[in-house]
């Protein structure tokens, strides 16, 4: 069987639209003052610091998934109280535009890699009512969601297959014309016929899980 012609996957970046995908980070390790109150919901971590209502370090980690190798990530987080903030132990950078009330945004490192990665974020946690008081919620990564980049299509080339997402989990459309997605091979589509060359093409991921390790061009 013909092994296809490799689509490199570095160039694409996140598209920036208003319909941009948010992943939400519902849970973390907490550690309160040193001590570790394990893995839980953000909701959780600040119904527990509520109840105590004492003034507290809070430090929180998680990791999250990127589906490739993505640059221009952006991070949500609440901005009361925000001590640091990195991911895989480097400092991010503040962003630049406008965001909602009380929550403050982060560049992630550009040219992350697909695969896993780790969020860390702490607070000086005050009681919310107090100065400077602290609700947490669940930060949101934008831009996981829809991914594209120039490509040059193969010549001759009938379909593009990805390695790696899971079925129904990828959509994929060429200069804005959608590409079908192969009923029995749900991670191929369909090139449009007497396509080839320079092209735009834009990948949606519709679940969070969703890692394309490689992608090719079949004929």
């Amino acid at each position: 069987m013909d092994a296809g012609t490799p689509l490199s996957l570095d160039a694409f970046s996140p598209a920036v639209d208003e319909d941009a995908a948010a992943v939400a980070i519902t849970r973390a390790r907490a550690e309160i003052d040193g001590s570790d109150w394990g893995e839980l919901d953000v909701t959780e971590v600040q119904r527990r610091l509520e109840s105590d209502g004492d003034f507290v370090i809070l430090q929180l980690a998680t990791t999250f998934t990127t589906q490739l190798r993505l640059s221009g990530l952006e991070v949500l987080v609440n901005a009361s109280g925000l001590r640091t903030f990195e991911v895989d132990g480097t400092y991010c950078v503040p962003s630049k535009r406008a965001m909602p009330e009380d929550q403050e945004g982060y560049i992630l490192v550009d040219g992350l890699a697909a695969g896993e990665h780790r969020l860390a974020w702490s607070y000086v946690w005050n009681p919310p009512g107090e100065p400077d008081g602290v609700t947490l919620v669940p930060p949101l990564i934008l831009g996981l969601g829809r991914c594209e980049a120039d490509v040059d299509v193969a010549e001759g080339a009938t379909s593009l297959v990805f390695d790696g997402p899971a079925p129904g989990s990828v959509t994929a459309t060429l200069d804005g014309v959608a590409m079908p997605m192969s009923i029995d091979a749900p991670a191929r589509a369909s090139v449009p016929p007497g396509t080839s060359g320079p092209a735009r093409l834009a990948l949606t991921f519709t679940r969070e899980a969703s890692v394309a390790r490689a992608a090719r061009w079949l004929r």
